[in-house]
């Protein structure tokens, strides 16, 4: 008991330092922000062939966060549509319907 309390005494001792925590600074130039944001394009995509919200949707929609390029993607399984902001200097519509389709019975189209 007494090395359990001589344990705990020190590890309080150890862990509590006087080093204050170090702060950094990352600058961000106006610029690049608006460069970026002038090459996001926003599209409406129906998908069909989904058959469930958690499996479906939210499959489609990893798939579409992990591709480069793409900013913002929603998958509505009730409304059977897609919401997918992206770089349209890196991605288009037919990379995107691609990979929707690549994932399993989905047909992607453009939403009018």
């Amino acid at each position: 008991m007494k090395k359990f309390i001589y344990l705990i005494g020190v590890l309080t001792f150890m862990s509590c330092s006087n080093k204050s925590p170090e702060i950094k600074t990352i600058e961000i130039s106006e610029k690049s922000i608006f460069s970026i944001s002038d090459n996001l394009t926003k599209l409406n995509i129906s998908i069909d062939g989904m058959s469930c919200e958690m499996g479906c949707a939210l499959k489609i929609e990893k798939k579409l966060n992990a591709k480069y390029g793409a900013n913002t993607i929603k998958v509505d399984f009730l409304k059977k549509t897609g919401i997918v902001q992206f770089d349209n200097q890196i991605l288009d519509f037919d990379k995107i319907k691609n990979e929707i389709e690549n994932l399993g019975p989905y047909k992607a189209n453009k939403k009018l």
